[in-house]
């Protein structure tokens, strides 16, 4: 993940798909939080998607408030065109034709503008040279369910390889897809050219970016809380020993003295 973001171009435009429940967000915000900061400070221009209802709505809070001290501003670094409905069938259109798919952004502006309907350029920087889903420099999907990271791969991976182009594809997962979804990644040929897994991941990439962002902060409560509880065993162990040992002293001596 890290060379891919580091190969980008400058002003690389990226596709950032926002694939996960609520109820994963602390976990995969915190696994995503150091990746989107390397976007940020390379300069990449986002574009974010969703095939949840809640998306991009989770998609605006990250960028708000996850990735702090960020001068992002919305359709201009970054836009947001909202909801893919139709699960698979709709990632399918989406890879065959994003115009007609995606015609709006998340405010209700149109996205693209041309004569007869939503498609031709776009107004908003993020989307401009963008007529098909290769053009993106690259697509990085957090997703926290196997399906839904499987639908990605098989309906929209194939339209970002052809002749004379390949648009890679990351993702950044929570870490109970990482079995279902590693394949893909030690596949030769890759399927998907990055990978970050869980709280682990996240906290492993800003190590190695050495920008402190939330995973650190995740991980060292996570380190403390184990030990915690690792030391909390141990005096439970000995407790319980010291217990079973004292009672049969008692019972020793209560035996004698009969």
């Amino acid at each position: 993940m890290n060379n891919l973001i580091e190969q980008l171009p400058e002003e690389a435009s990226v596709l950032l798909v926002f694939d996960y429940d609520p109820g994963f967000s602390g976990e995969l915000d915190a696994a995503a939080t150091s990746v989107v900061d390397h976007l940020i400070s390379r300069g990449a221009y986002l574009t974010l998607v969703s095939t949840i209802p809640v998306g991009p709505v989770l998609a605006e809070r990250f960028l708000s408030s996850t990735v702090r001290n960020n001068n992002y501003v919305r359709n201009i670094h970054y836009v947001n065109l909202g909801f893919i409905p139709g699960g698979p069938t709709g990632l399918l259109s989406f890879a065959e034709d994003l115009h007609h798919t995606l015609p709006y952004t998340l405010d209700g502006e149109a996205a693209w503008s041309g004569d007869g309907g939503p498609v031709g350029r776009s107004v908003f920087p993020p989307l401009e040279g963008i007529e098909e889903l290769s053009d993106f420099n690259l697509v990085v999907i957090l997703v926290d369910d196997s399906f839904t990271a499987r639908s990605w791969i098989e309906q929209v991976q194939p339209s970002l390889i052809g002749e004379g182009f390949h648009t890679p594809m990351a993702m950044v997962v929570s870490a109970q897809v990482e079995p279902l979804v590693r394949p893909y990644y030690d596949a030769d040929p890759r399927q998907i050219q990055g990978l970050v897994t869980g709280l682990r991941g996240g906290a492993a990439y800003e190590q190695m970016t050495g920008r402190e962002t939330m995973p650190g902060y995740y991980w060292d409560a996570f380190i403390y809380g184990m030990n915690a509880a690792g030391l909390l065993i141990i005096i439970g162990a000995l407790v319980g020993i010291a217990y079973t040992l004292f009672g049969q002293r008692e019972k020793e001596q209560s035996g004698g003295g009969v």
